[in-house]
């Protein structure tokens, strides 16, 4: 009996971990791209440009640097107000891209912030309407 145990302990365990992985849900492509554009918003608002130049593919991180994104918030702030929450409205494709719009309010009004994704889900185009 006591030479068995650890043989069914290792079947049950190997048993559960089977469990756990046949109930996981794949992860939906569009929350992925919400979770994504929102960590971006989140950064700005927090003035961590440097962590929001991270989800720039190689060509917008060039273009865009993190001090152009401070000073882009800063006058967005100027203009509207202290940030107070993003909604995400619309995820779409367009010209194969993953094109994700969110709602931006700010303490004095609203902008949409369109924000476009690569095949590889690194940021490709930033908007601001």
């Amino acid at each position: 009996m006591y030479r068995s145990f650890p043989i069914i302990l290792l079947t049950m365990i190997i048993v559960l971990v089977g469990c756990n992985q046949e109930s996981e849900e794949p992860i939906n492509q569009d929350d992925q791209l919400s979770t994504l554009a929102g960590n971006f918003i989140d950064q700005l608002s927090l003035a961590n440009y440097e962590a929001a130049v991270e989800f720039f593919d190689e060509t917008m991180a060039t273009e865009i640097p993190a001090e152009t994104l401070n000073l882009l918030w800063q006058q967005l702030t100027t203009e509207m107000g202290d940030f107070d929450h993003y909604t995400v409205t619309e995820i779409t494709e367009m010209d194969g891209y993953n094109v994700v719009l969110l709602d931006g309010h700010f303490e004095d009004g609203q902008v949409t912030f369109v924000i476009s994704f690569d095949q590889q889900s690194l940021i490709a185009g930033f908007y601001i309407h």
